[in-house]
């Protein structure tokens, strides 16, 4: 078993630590901190709005039908992936990118048909486009961030060489 990770030492500051973007590791480890809680916490909002919200609006019960429990199925594996993000594993790292890469590619195609919803009913469609633009910017920010820790993980691992 491994101890427990040392953080690094970002105090003096080094331009060769910069990530991609130029900004300081601490401003990037934020960002990648709160999108890997992001994930986390909206995973666990979906569950309670399928399970408690949802059914107390409608006046109806949960259903079990395949999609609620594939639903409730993709949310545990966010948040276990989540989890994944904030404790720096790789193989949940490059997992999530690809996932993220698949999520952006249908996100398109959803803005597509959000679009001509537009034509159909105004107000429900300006809502599926703002709700998938920000999917899509969220995605993009995971990737972003993944590959912005990526650079500084690497660096890292090259000090301790050292």
């Amino acid at each position: 078993m491994r101890g427990p990770v040392a953080k690094p030492n970002y105090q003096h500051h080094d331009d060769s630590l910069d990530a991609g973007s130029g900004l300081p590791p601490e401003k990037v480890w934020k960002i990648y901190t709160f999108l890997a809680w992001f994930w986390i916490v909206s995973a666990i909002w979906e569950i309670l709005f399928d399970l408690l919200i949802s059914p107390l609006v409608s006046g109806k019960d949960f259903e079990f039908t395949i999609f609620h429990v594939v639903g409730l199925l993709f949310c545990l594996v966010q948040i276990l992936f989540g989890a994944g993000l904030l404790a720096r594993w790789e193989g949940i790292r490059k997992f999530v990118t690809g996932l993220c890469c698949i999520r952006i590619l249908f996100g398109l195609l959803s803005l597509v048909g959000a679009m001509g919803l537009i034509i159909l009913n105004s107000i429900l469609g300006l809502l599926m486009v703002f709700m998938t633009l920000f999917d899509l910017i969220a995605n993009g920010a995971v990737i972003w961030a993944i590959n912005e820790t990526e650079r500084l993980m690497s660096l890292e691992r090259m000090q301790r060489r050292r």
